[in-house]
């Protein structure tokens, strides 16, 4: 059996839920450039969680700046602020989270951590509506009262979980709300499940949604529920089955009266907002109509397209003639952004307001207006008001954008308000007398001020040999999303420039321009050349340890001391100081020996601190006194302006505060600004590397670390993507980059550089003894990976034709369907629907470059859409010239539910024309009686998977494909993978086939399969060695590992295949790439790596483990899930384990996860001590905590 270890190389993308929440009282911001704090805005998406700071500049301009990420382990259902009892203190808000497995967590922001920490988690993951299991289609949902009494969580079977919140001090027994012990008790009373059908109301079934209504005394539900199912079919006698009902929650008795229940509703209907206190009642929203039900059950609406005159023709709703077109409110998001007024997204990226005209306290109409947007390319999931004017709109389909509304009414005159009214039966015969707001006399027109990428959803990826923007072939991963093309660069490739000479180590001095290499020669001499024409202009002695450019002056520091150079690197002085380190600013520099000392150019020693080592910034010295306690010394006067309580050398997360343990030694810092952000970066002799960030002028904070494999020579700043970052130089060589949206990127240089040193084109580097300028490709750092988009239109699969260096993608375009009978006569005129329907047509495009629009295509059928693309190396009889790569494609035909579907399989070939262009030719196309659902290569072969047949074919004569074995398989086939002539098949039903293919004679033969009903998405075969096991991915998110082991009696001779693990990884696997592991000692590739591509977004990467440590590891992530507290109060075992179905116990052994091993890297390093201690007896022989984090590093990804 093979091992693994599951990364999340790129977490997912996109925002799903979205709040706005005030997480501090003080609005005074760090750094003061980053401007005024507005409020917090908390983001995610599954089980990655964001945190932003909503500011606005001194220009007025609004921005979003990241201050924490976590991957969670929990899938994110719900997002609220919530007031508690200690809220009426502090004036903060709290953070409820609620996720997928029945789970609310409640938390509060840390102000020494600055990250929200957990207060309480409320777990119904065992509760009896849940005794079965969660049902697979059903999402566990929030909602809480808008004076934060109380929380729900909607659980299935139509049950409601309530959570009360304590709100009033004597509800605890007490008086004083500023009683400091009564606030660390908890804020919550104890929590109850209601039946909607046994305690409220018999006729409540199938809940759809419900909501809390704002302004009564008591917390009050409006829920919308079906009372009676129905569906398209039955429509003639069961259009309106819909109903919306409110009962008022009284926590303090058990009883749960209904006070009003509405008039049937249609049956389509899809949410409900609760609407403004001024306004009363609730939003129902349909895909055809927008009603109002006020608190009397009253309705009024407004109808958008002409569907409702077709499905509910008795409601009477009125006709939106304000519209110029007609709406589809399917997949729509709805706000309120005042008392009269909501914004609505539907899923084209359109946007409209929502008027609600009231006359006294009754709302007589609904109008809609456009809003004035720039062109999205795909609908909100949800959208946050997060001031009066600032409206977040968050995607998982397009970017996510922050929004200024501005409305640009007609000016009023103003209106005095009447006496108000006291008799309750005058007030409700005659309405309020407030003044109705008037409708809007122009537009609403929403002005972008900042941006969050989204890089989803994927609906595939290709790795291979492509030709870059700069002409450069090289291997990248590229995605078909639904809106464009992308490249994720998870490594930063380097492309060189020009050489320049033979060196160790190399420095610049910008303003001289002269470059300094010291050789690796016995005389340890330091040659200095012009920057420009490479001339050698001077050779001075002794070993260097820094260059660069202090004043007006060149400046080298030695040995023995400082160097003063001018223009010709002509020496004017020397200062004689011996040191082994040194650091320079443009004013000063800094020389640390048996102490730190911090010199002008001029001669002059302004302050000298015994330390370890040292750096030195423009008004600033940085060093780590003797104990490894950091010290910062004010220049030029030399001053301590602060001290840390706890030592560097025991990675503490916070230094403020004290652990007694030393273990690591510190080797050298660097003390840098990333973005506007202070950083701190420590590096150990062990290897690791800590980031620190300075979060408030008093508050130090462990961002990160990271185990090299070797520690890093130097720490550099560079300048590359257009801003600040830091070079890590030496045998694992990185590059530090942070953008203010995303979090710090370590990103891996694609080689080794052992000095590097900045340059304006890029950077300088010296790999393998050549000093050479090296560039970097104009990516984007603004998420989780660098990245490139291109393109505009919607791609559903791509491959890379290495030959070449092509890209070929497929297209899908919107056309209009008609529905054609058998003899292929419409049977219906489609102008007689009120909207048009459309499917989708097919086309393929060749790519000759990334980042530039496509060179050819072919365009396929009507209603004729590609499901798959494959680069196929295929043998023809008539060619010696042995195997050349074919483009392959398969294609489905539907016409409709009607009409049997059928597809194409055609062969292109790249050529070249007579003008030395490339383009596509096709050479073969087949129509086959069934979609072709999948297709792969097998030596020399073609596989292909069409209906319920898996298909060998044979390239004859490059004209046509001849069948020479078949197999039949179940119901859909999604995904064929390959080794050798061993062929793994998913099926969309009955779960993996394994089975070979034998050339002489040809035929087919299974060799096992899984006889449990699974639903798969993607499989491929992970190889370590002489093991292999097959990994299939299924739509819950479960990753497999599968055996084929015929000395297993279990297996029945080996047609069984046995499930030895299940792994819960959340999201729809796409695309699952093999991809070869890195090279042993010879050589040689005797492992493989599985990259599963997402359609959140996100890319896991499997990594197989040796059997030897495995057991290790396993112990270990055993203990990290007891000792370590886990964000949001969450156990990482419970996420992953898979609730078994045919075995009496999950099977949880086989796959290791990797983000909660990397925590280790960053652990105060007395507790992994500890861990390791614990861990040694059980294992044979000694275990060391650094041998186990460079164990950790080996077991990295190489993709």
């Amino acid at each position: 059996m093979a091992f693994a270890v599951h990364h999340e190389r790129v977490p997912a993308s996109g925002i799903e839920h979205c709040v706005a929440i005030q997480l501090v009282r003080d609005e005074a911001a760090w750094p003061p450039s980053r401007g005024r704090l507005v409020c917090h805005a908390v983001l995610a998406r599954e089980n990655v969680l964001r945190v932003m700071e909503v500011r606005q500049q001194a220009d007025g301009a609004c921005v979003l700046v990241q201050v924490g990420m976590h991957h969670l382990f929990g899938e994110v259902t719900g997002l609220h602020a919530v007031r508690t009892l200690a809220s009426q203190v502090d004036g903060r808000d709290r953070l409820l989270i609620s996720f997928r497995d029945a789970k609310v967590s409640l938390m509060e922001w840390d102000d020494a951590y600055h990250d929200p920490t957990a207060i309480s988690l409320h777990t119904f993951e065992r509760a009896p509506p849940l005794a079965q299991g969660l049902p697979p289609t059903f999402v566990p949902r929030t909602m809480v009262d808008q004076a934060s009494r109380c929380a729900a969580l909607l659980l299935p079977h139509d049950t409601l979980a309530i959570v009360p919140l304590v709100q009033d001090v004597t509800e605890l027994g007490a008086d004083d709300p500023k009683d400091i012990p009564l606030l660390e008790q908890v804020p919550y009373m104890p929590s109850f499940i209601l039946s909607f059908r046994d305690d409220i109301d018999e006729h409540i079934h199938n809940v759809r949604d419900c909501v809390f209504l704002p302004g009564f005394q008591n917390p009050t539900l409006a829920v919308l529920y079906e009372s009676q199912l129905t569906w398209t079919g039955s429509l003639t006698h069961a259009r309106r089955t819909m109903q919306v009902c409110f009962f008022t929650l009284d926590l303090t008795v058990t009883k749960y009266p209904v006070t009003v229940t509405s008039d049937a509703l249609p049956y389509d209907a899809l949410y409900l907002i609760a609407c403004p206190e001024s306004l009363g009642g609730v939003l129902v929203v349909t895909p055809s109509s927008l009603m109002h039900l006020d608190q009397t059950a009253r309705m009024v609406g407004v109808s958008v397209n002409g569907w409702t005159d077709q499905t509910t023709p008795d409601i009477g709703l009125r006709r939106a003639t304000e519209l110029s077109t007609d709406l589809d409110l399917q997949e729509s998001v709805l706000v309120f952004t005042d008392a009269h007024r909501a914004l609505l997204s539907l899923r084209s990226g359109r946007m409209y307001t929502v008027e609600c005209a009231v006359e006294g306290r009754t709302v007589t109409r609904l109008v809609l207006g456009e809003v004035h947007v720039r062109e999205r390319r795909g609908g909100a999931a949800c959208m946050q008001m997060l001031s009066s004017s600032l409206v977040l709109c968050a995607s998982m389909q397009d970017d996510t954008y922050l929004y200024d509304m501005e409305d640009q009414r007609a000016p009023q005159a103003p209106v005095v308000p009447a006496a108000p009214m006291d008799d309750v039966e005058e007030l409700d015969l005659y309405g309020s007398a407030d003044p109705s707001p008037p409708a809007p006399t122009q537009a609403v027109h929403l002005h972008v001020h900042d941006t969050l990428p989204t890089l989803a959803p994927l609906n595939d990826v290709a790795h291979g040999l492509v030709c870059d923007a700069q002409g450069h072939t090289r291997p990248l991963l590229v995605g078909a999303m639904q809106h464009g093309l992308v490249v994720l660069e998870p490594r930063l490739p380097c492309l060189k420039e020009r050489t320049l000479v033979h060196a160790r180590n190399v420095w610049i001095a910008p303003r001289q321009a002269l470059l300094f290499a010291q050789g690796d020669d016995d005389d340890k001499a330091c040659a200095v050349y012009k920057l420009d024409a490479l001339s050698l202009v001077a050779e001075h002695p002794h070993d260097t340890l820094a260059c660069g450019t202090v004043g007006s002056y060149a400046v080298r520091v030695t040995t023995q001391g400082i160097q003063v150079l001018d223009e010709h690197a002509q020496m004017v002085r020397e200062l004689s100081s011996p040191c082994h380190r040194a650091t320079l600013t443009e004013t000063y520099v800094a020389l640390v020996g048996q102490e730190a000392s911090v010199w002008t150019i001029d001669g002059t020693c302004v302050v000298q601190v015994a330390c370890q080592c040292a750096d030195v910034t423009s008004d600033m010295l940085v060093c780590v006194l003797p104990d490894g306690r950091l010290a910062l010394h004010s220049l030029p006067d030399g001053a301590c302006t602060w001290q840390s309580q706890a030592s560097l050398t025991t990675l503490p997360t916070l230094l403020s505060e004290h652990i007694a343990s030393e273990d690591l030694v510190v080797a050298h810092i660097k003390w840098c600004q990333l973005t506007d952000v202070p950083v701190l970066l420590v590096q150990y002799t062990q290897g690791l590397l800590a980031m620190y960030e300075i979060r408030d002028t008093m508050s130090i904070v462990l961002v990160d670390a990271y185990m090299l494999r070797a520690p890093s020579t130097a720490l550099v700043p560079l300048s590359l993507f257009g801003r600040s970052c830091i070079g890590v130089a030496g045998p694992h060589s990185l590059v530090i980059v942070r953008d203010r949206k995303g979090p710090p990127l370590w990103l891996e240089t694609s080689m080794p550089f052992s000095s590097m040193c900045d340059h304006a084109s890029g950077f300088v580097g010296v790999h393998e003894g050549e000093a050479s300028v090296w560039t970097v490709p104009p990516l984007e750092v603004d998420a989780p990976v660098p990245y490139q988009r291109w393109a505009t239109r919607t791609y559903t699969h791509v491959a890379i034709h290495e030959e070449t260096g092509c890209l070929v993608a497929s297209s899908a375009q919107p056309t209009q369907f008609v529905l054609y009978s058998e003899e292929e006569e419409p049977v219906r005129d489609p102008a007689l629907d009120p909207s048009p329907t459309y499917s989708e047509r097919g086309a393929l495009e060749l790519f000759a470059r990334i980042g530039e629009p496509p060179i050819h295509g072919h365009e396929f059928e009507p209603c004729e859409t590609v499901t798959c693309i494959h680069m196929a190396p295929l043998d023809a009889l008539d060619r010696r010239s042995g195997r050349r790569s074919f483009v392959t494609v398969g294609t489905v035909i539907s016409h409709g539910e009607d009409r049997t579907a059928k597809g194409f399989m055609y062969v292109f070939d790249i050529v070249q024309v007579v003008s030395g262009a490339l383009r596509l030719r096709l050479l073969c196309a087949e129509e086959m009686r069934a979609p072709v659902t999948t297709l792969h290569d097998l030596n020399g072969f073609l596989v292909a998977c069409v209906g319920q047949k898996l298909l060998v074919r044979s390239w004859e004569w490059s004209e046509w494909l001849v069948t020479v074995a078949f197999l039949d398989l179940g119901m859909y086939a999604t995904s064929v993978q390959r080794v050798k002539n061993f062929l793994l098949v998913t099926d969309v039903q009955q779960g993996a086939y394994f089975c070979a293919f034998q050339e002489d004679p040809a035929r087919l033969v299974l060799l096992g399969r899984e006889y449990a009903p699974a639903c798969l998405l993607q499989g491929a075969m992970l190889i370590d060695h002489k093991r292999l096991a097959m990994v299939t991915c299924d739509v819950a998110g479960c990753i497999r590992l599968l055996d084929y082991a015929p000395s297993n009696p279990t297996s029945l001779g080996g047609q069984r295949l046995l499930a030895r693990c299940e792994y819960h990884a959340p999201g729809d696997a796409v695309r699952a790439l093999m991809l070869h592991g890195p090279r042993n000692a010879n050589g040689e590739r005797l492992t493989s790596e599985i990259v599963l591509a997402k359609s959140n977004g996100a890319i896991d990467v499997l990594v197989p483990v040796s059997a030897k440590i495995y057991p290790t590891l396993q112990l270990f992530q055993s203990q990290l899930v007891r000792t370590v507290p886990h964000m949001a109060g969450l156990h990482p075992r419970a996420f992953r384990t898979v609730t078994p179905l045919l075995t009496s116990r999950p099977l949880s052994k086989g796959i290791l996860d990797g983000a909660l091993l990397h925590t280790a890297e960053s652990m105060p390093r007395a507790k992994l001590l500890s861990l390791v201690r614990d861990l040694s007896p059980r294992s044979t022989g000694g275990i060391h905590a650094d041998d186990l984090l460079r164990c950790l590093v080996h077991l990295q990804s190489h993709w």
